[in-house]
């Protein structure tokens, strides 16, 4: 019990620390995502776990609690990037035909 005390005390600072350096968030914010991350510590770890492991929770939650614009617009960019090479190609295949 008490490594899995240690690992969740060592999660919430972690994430405390995240949410202190995002200046958008307001007080109530981040008390709700701090929560959110013991609960989720709390049902989770076995205490067998890394602080590494530990990390990898934490910034899974903070991802889906925060959003992570960057991945958000390489799907994007991925996503129009496709399409006009898709286009392009079809476009070239018709000329060579003719």
């Amino acid at each position: 019990m008490e490594a899995k005390r240690r690992l969740i005390e060592h999660g919430i600072s972690v994430a405390d620390r995240e949410l202190r350096a995002d200046t958008d968030l307001g007080s109530g914010q981040r008390r709700d995502i701090r929560a959110r991350v013991q609960t989720v510590l709390e049902e989770e770890l076995s205490g067998e776990e890394s602080n590494e492991d530990v990390d990898a929770v934490v910034d899974d939650i903070l991802d889906e609690e925060l959003g992570d614009d960057d991945e958000d617009e390489d799907d994007e960019a991925d996503e129009f990037g496709g399409d006009d090479e898709d286009k392009d190609g079809e476009d070239d295949e018709d000329e060579d035909d003719e």
